[in-house]
This record gives C-alpha cells, sequence and structure tokens, in this order.
C-alpha cells in the first residue's frame, strides 16, 4: 500500500446501487454462544489486507453519518481517495445488527466486490434509544450477531454510544453507575471471546471517560476520540486526549469554528480544535487504530447533505496533514 494513509489507487466508479449477482458471503460462527472466536476477526482482517501502520503511517477511513447513512457515498469517497476502509454506522438506514440476512449478505457481497474493509461498526447497544436499564439479554444477543458479521467484514472496532440513565436511578444516581459498569464489564468480556474492542463515544463528555475505563477494567474496552466533540461549546478536545491517550480504540478526525448559532464545519487542519496537535500526540502514543473522517456534528446536518466530494476534500486535507507531520519528524 501507498500514502501515509495506506491506500492505493483505484478505477474510480460512482456506486449507484447494489450488486445482484455477485457471490454469496457465510456469516462466520463458532465460539462460545455463537460469538467466533478472537482469531476470527483477526484472519479475516488480515485477509482483506489490514497491516499495522508503520511509524506515522495511519490507517484511514471514510466515516458514517447519523444523517446520511448511504453506503454507496462513502465507498465512492474511499475510491477517490485510494483508501481500502469505511466505517459503518447504518446500511439501508438499519443498525449492522438489525439488517436481515438477505440485506447482510448484499451488504457483504458489495464490500468484497469493491475490496474494501470495515474498520468499526456502530452496535446500537447504548445511546439514547436504548437505556441502560433496557433488557440485557437483548444487549447480548446483539454482540453476538455483530460478532459474527464483523468477523465477515474485517471489523475489530465496535462503537459504543454515551450511555443514557433509565430514569430508575437513585437520588445520587449510584445504581445507575453501577448498572453501567457491570453491563459494560460483561460487554467487554463477551467482546474481547471475539477479537473485537468497544470502542467508547462520550459525546463531548470526555472528563469522566478514564475513570469509566479504570473501572470497568478491560483492554477490551477503549474510547472513540473524536477532534470535533467540544466544537458546539466553542473549543477543541485536545485536553481531553491528553488526559489518556493510551486509551484511544478509534479516532473521528473533524474540525470546524464557531458560528453565530452552530458550529461551521471546515477542513481538517483550518479549525480550532487543534487536529495535528492530535495526530502528533497519538503518533507519540503508537497508536495503532485508524483515523476516521467524520462531521463532528453528525446530528445537526440535514438528512442527505453528505457528498462524496466533500469527504474527499477532508480525506486528502488529513493525508496533507500526516505527510507534514512526517516530514517534520524526518527533519528533527
Amino acid at each position: 500500500m501507498t500514502g501515509p494513509c495506506h491506500g492505493r489507487p483505484k478505477s474510480v466508479t460512482m456506486i449507484s446501487r447494489l450488486p445482484g449477482q455477485a457471490a454469496r458471503c457465510q456469516v462466520a460462527g463458532g465460539g462460545r454462544g455463537g460469538i467466533p472466536d478472537a482469531g476470527a476477526v483477526r484472519e479475516k482482517g488480515a485477509a482483506m489486507g489490514r497491516e499495522q501502520p508503520d511509524g506515522l503511517g495511519f490507517r484511514c477511513s471514510v466515516g458514517g453519518d447519523r444523517a446520511d447513512p448511504a453506503v454507496t457515498r462513502q465507498l465512492a469517497a474511499a475510491q477517490w481517495l485510494g483508501w481500502d476502509a469505511i466505517d459503518l454506522h447504518r446500511a439501508g438506514g438499519l443498525p449492522l445488527a438489525d439488517l436481515p440476512g438477505h440485506g447482510f449478505r448484499r451488504l457483504a457481497d458489495l464490500l468484497a466486490a469493491r475490496e474494501v474493509r470495515v474498520t468499526c461498526v456502530d452496535s446500537g447497544l447504548t445511546g439514547w434509544d436504548r437505556p441502560d436499564g433496557g433488557p440485557f439479554f437483548e444487549d447480548l444477543d446483539r454482540l453476538r450477531i455483530l460478532a459474527a458479521r464483523c468477523a465477515v467484514l474485517g471489523a475489530d472496532r465496535v462503537r459504543l454510544a454515551r450511555s443514557v440513565p433509565s430514569g430508575t436511578r437513585a437520588g445520587d444516581g449510584t445504581l445507575d453507575r453501577y448498572g453501567l459498569l457491570g453491563r459494560l464489564r460483561i460487554l467487554a468480556l463477551r467482546a474481547a471471546e471475539a477479537g473485537l474492542t468497544l470502542v467508547y463515544d462520550h459525546d463531548g463528555d470526555g472528563t469522566l471517560v478514564p475513570d469509566l475505563l479504570d473501572e470497568v477494567a478491560s483492554p477490551a474496552l477503549r474510547t472513540l476520540f473524536d477532534t470535533g466533540a467540544r466544537l458546539a461549546d466553542g473549543r477543541d478536545s485536545y485536553d481531553d486526549l491528553r488526559r489518556a491517550p493510551e486509551r484511544v480504540g478509534h479516532v473521528r478526525v473533524a474540525d470546524g469554528l464557531p458560528g453565530l448559532k452552530t458550529p461551521v464545519r471546515t477542513l481538517p487542519g483550518d479549525g480550532i480544535c487543534r487536529v495535528p496537535e492530535c495526530l502528533s500526540l497519538l503518533a507519540e502514543q503508537g497508536y495503532g487504530g485508524s483515523l476516521s473522517i467524520g462531521t463532528g456534528l453528525p446530528d445537526r446536518r440535514p438528512a442527505g447533505a453528505g457528498h462524496p466530494a466533500e469527504a474527499v476534500l477532508h480525506g486528502r486535507r488529513l493525508m496533507r496533514l500526516i505527510r507534514t507531520r512526517e516530514r517534520t519528524r524526518e527533519n528533527s
């Protein structure tokens, strides 16, 4: 692979539909409770070309958008950039675990035909739609499905959205915290058995994440760091990263400037989010995950706002920042 993001040139084709005649993919099974063995995910990732980054040669992926979940736009952007990876938030408007079997097979066939792997998937296990007091057996079943499908797609990162209290807590919130910790410990244990890493998306509130990770105490639970997570508050997230850079399991790169009502998105490096400094700190810590180009403001964009050209511009700027950092390191 070439370039700082291990991209490779590809012929550019705007994808307009799912292929109907591609070879079918079989969902991986095995492992305890229907969860694939850890080796299944690792072997699948290796077969799809995953390599550990060399020095500052970060892996890069085209991120998904909660407001615009069209996988075809992500694939088009990845082709233009010469990248071979995407993040998967939704497919066909549904979380990965909720896709019917035939829908998942079509998705897997499409990605295999384009030689594109998935770096991180959204779990649908937590967030505003699934409070932390919901039936836990449903979470375990969802994780089992995700583990099998991640083994097919070559993904090894699963995003956990910020947990929402169920409304049954004690006055000081103690019951909710203990319940959340118990759930996270079990989910992390099951994820580790499947060779997956859960990445906790703190949604801009990163002050408690180090304590949370310490209490769960599992290498299979890390944090998802978003450079633009604090943009809505008119500040950067560098201090959040500096508190625990070794705990980062996945990175979403976004930048922007404060606006009159809502922040304005910019190319990486043109805003207030200190993206170059964040990349330098990650490199110094030996970060081995992916950099995903994201909006940083996913819930404030109208549906259908995403366009491959926008992602391409952000991806090219990210590669330029990485190359600049490489040259600076070589000359120092």
